[in-house]
């Protein structure tokens, strides 16, 4: 696995993401394509939050739900476990 281009960026690249996930990095293109892996374009370049990937590979994929938009988007804390926030 490749080390990441920066440890600091807030967004990683579709081959920092194919390595970290053992895919190549056309397939998570294609499924960011697909609204399956959140995202942005910038010009020919994608890029993908790290918080994401990090989510992802702590098992917490499902942190990311669709947005009102139909956007991926993380689920703050308190969303997610009300039952479970002290008071």
């Amino acid at each position: 696995m490749r080390k990441p281009k920066n440890p600091n960026a807030l967004t990683v690249t579709c081959e920092e993401v194919g390595d970290a996930l053992g895919v190549h990095a056309e397939t998570v293109r294609k499924r960011a394509s697909r609204g399956e892996i959140p995202h942005h374009r910038i010009g020919d370049r994608w890029v993908i939050p790290r918080q994401w990937l990090v989510d992802v590979l702590d098992g917490n994929a499902s942190y990311w739900q669709p947005n009102a938009f139909g956007l991926l988007a993380r689920i703050p804390d308190d969303f997610r476990n009300p039952g479970d926030q002290q008071r």
